[in-house]
């Protein structure tokens, strides 16, 4: 995905026009997704996996590369290099997570560690992050990133992770934060990367510690109270600190990447 200026926001018809396109798009593939997910909710793979398909196919269409179409074709090892980047952003996203929980009552059990557990895990992680980061965040960047400053893509990123949440009717308000602060820390990762791996990279490593590593795989993880990790009020505070941090960054980098090309 081309990543274009910081500063100035330029809406002349034909970028309206484009940015509306790549709307409706955007919209007719949540809308897929969702009613796969309906049809096929008692196989939670299975829905993952077609929506995951849908998402990537209708991408495609509105030219969300994984990579820089500009910049030369990058090699495996490249890749490998740039997703696993993002997962160290994972890491430390759920890291920070894990913290925050111990920091005010959470506790850790041993978990019992199944390589049938482990391998479905990774790749329902692996599917989810595909499907997401395409539908949640390289639309997006994809619609508004050409006109619109930076950091206004970074909120409609969060508006948008937080709506997804919407879909859940037990959502809380916590939960709402913790999904927008995610939204941002991944969308940045897709600036800085210029393409979408980091973010896929960083969005894997985040379910994988959360979901199956963290809750049972390798350790198991009690939050005082019960709450869902994402419910956590300390939980959602750290992740927006990281994803301020994150787009504040991202959006330095940006600045002085266009000041060096324009001088």
């Amino acid at each position: 995905m081309p990543v274009s200026s910081v500063g100035k926001e330029r809406l002349g018809p034909a970028e309206f026009r484009e940015t509306s396109r790549v709307v409706g798009w955007a919209l007719g593939a949540y809308t897929a997704v969702q009613i796969v997910g309906v049809v096929l909710a008692q196989n939670a793979i299975g829905a993952t996996s077609i929506g995951a398909l849908a998402a990537e196919f209708i991408a495609g269409k509105v030219g969300i590369a994984w990579s820089d179409p500009h910049a030369k074709e990058p090699s495996s090892r490249d890749i490998a290099v740039r997703a696993g980047r993002g997962a160290l952003l994972g890491v430390v996203l759920s890291a920070a997570a894990f913290i925050a929980v111990f920091a005010h009552g959470g506790t850790m059990l041993k978990g019992h560690f199944g390589f049938a557990a482990f391998g479905v895990g990774v790749l329902a992680a692996g599917l989810a992050a595909v499907r997401d980061e395409l539908l949640l965040r390289g639309f997006i960047l994809r619609a508004f990133r050409p006109v619109v400053s930076l950091p206004l893509v970074f909120v409609i990123c969060a508006l948008c992770g937080a709506a997804a949440k919407l879909g859940d009717e037990t959502a809380t308000p916590f939960e709402l934060v913790s999904s927008a602060a995610l939204a941002v820390a991944f969308a940045a990762a897709w600036v800085q990367d210029r393409g979408a791996w980091a973010a896929w990279g960083a969005h894997t490593a985040w379910l994988l510690a959360t979901t199956t590593l963290g809750r049972g795989a390798i350790f198991d993880v009690k939050i005082a109270g019960g709450a869902n990790l994402e419910n956590d009020p300390v939980v959602a505070a750290a992740l927006v600190v990281l994803a301020l941090g994150c787009a504040a960054f991202s959006v330095k980098s940006s600045r002085v990447l266009a000041s060096s090309a324009s001088g």
